[in-house]
C-alpha cells in the first residue's frame, strides 16, 4: 500500500492524443511529462525514470494492424502505403516493426510505398498527399497511418482519388474520438476498417500508481510489466470503444485501488471511477 502523504493533483480533463500527436506512440506516455517535473526537483529520480515509462512502444498494436489487414484480403496479397513522422520520437522502431511484419507476412508478392509527413503538416499535406499516391498508384489498396490522427486527413484522401470501394486504412495508434467517430458512419465505417485504441483512464491509474510508488521513494514497476490493453477498434465495435468500459471493463479499478488500500467500489461507483477521463461520455 502507499502511503496516506501521496496528494492526488486534479486536472481538467485534456485530449492529450489530439493536443500532442507524438504521444499516441505511447499507451500513456504523459507520465514522463510528470517525471521531468519531479527530476527537476529530485535529481535522484532519474535513473528510475527509465523504467517506469509505462506505455511503451505499440509493437503488439503494429502487428495487429498489419495482420487485420491480411485477415481483410482474405490472406492475398496486396500493395501499401505506409504514412509516418520521422520526427515523432520512437517513429524509426515502429517503421522497423511494421516493415518486419509486413514482408514477413507477405515478402515478395506485397509492395509497400512509404512517405513521411511530420506532425504540424497532418492537416495540410496527407490528403494530397494520399490522394496522388492513389492516382499514380492504381495497386495500393491498403493506408497504413502509423497514428490515428492522421486519419482524419488519410480519409479525405481517399474520397478525393475516388477509391473508397477498393482502398482501406488500417493501422494508427492512438485513441482519439473523432478518429474512432469516422468509423460509425459512411464511408469511415467501410473504409477505416481497424484502429488500435488503448483506454486513456486505464493508463491514468498505472501512470498515478508509478508516480505515486516514485514519491513515495519506493520501486517503480518495471516498465515491461507496466502495459495497458490495446483493443482493435472497427466499425463493429466502435461505439463501444468510445465508452470505454464496456470496450475494457472496469474491474481493473478496484484493483489499484487494493494498492492504495482502499475498498472496492461497485455498481454505478465502479463504472464513474472507471469512465474519469477521456473515454465518459
Amino acid at each position: 500500500m502507499i502511503g496516506a502523504d501521496i496528494t492526488p493533483i486534479a486536472h481538467a480533463p485534456v485530449d492529450w492524443y489530439a493536443v500532442a500527436p507524438e504521444i499516441a506512440l505511447f499507451a500513456a506516455a504523459i507520465f514522463i511529462v510528470i517525471l521531468r517535473s519531479v527530476v527537476r526537483h529530485d535529481p535522484k529520480v532519474r535513473d528510475a525514470s527509465m523504467l517506469i515509462a509505462i506505455g511503451g512502444v505499440a509493437a503488439s498494436g503494429v502487428f495487429t494492424g498489419i495482420q487485420w489487414a491480411f485477415v481483410h484480403s482474405n490472406g492475398k496479397p496486396f500493395n501499401m502505403l505506409l504514412i509516418t513522422s520521422k520526427a515523432v520520437q520512437g517513429s524509426a522502431t515502429g517503421v522497423a516493426a511494421i516493415t518486419n511484419e509486413f514482408h514477413a507476412l507477405c515478402g515478395s508478392a506485397c509492395k509497400l510505398y512509404t512517405t513521411d509527413v511530420e506532425v504540424p503538416s497532418w492537416s495540410t499535406k496527407i490528403q494530397s498527399t494520399v490522394s496522388s499516391f492513389l492516382l499514380a498508384h492504381k495497386d495500393i489498396t491498403v493506408i497504413f497511418p502509423m497514428y490515428s490522427g492522421e486519419y482524419l486527413f488519410a480519409l479525405p484522401g481517399v474520397q478525393a482519388a475516388h477509391r473508397t470501394g477498393d482502398v482501406v486504412i488500417v493501422g494508427g495508434f492512438g485513441n482519439g474520438t473523432p478518429e474512432i467517430q469516422l468509423q460509425l458512419a459512411p464511408p469511415g465505417n467501410t473504409v477505416a476498417i481497424g484502429q488500435i485504441s488503448s483506454y486513456a483512464d486505464w493508463a491514468a491509474y498505472e501512470a498515478y500508481y508509478q508516480t505515486a510508488l516514485v514519491l513515495a521513494g519506493q520501486q517503480p514497476i518495471p516498465w515491461a510489466k507496466t502495459f495497458t490493453p490495446n483493443v482493435l477498434t472497427t466499425p463493429a465495435n466502435a461505439k463501444a470503444v468510445l465508452t470505454g468500459v464496456d470496450a475494457y471493463g472496469d474491474a481493473f479499478v478496484n484493483g489499484y485501488r487494493k494498492l492504495f488500500g482502499l475498498p472496492a467500489l461497485s455498481g454505478a461507483a465502479l463504472k464513474a471511477a472507471a469512465t474519469v477521463g477521456q473515454n465518459a461520455k
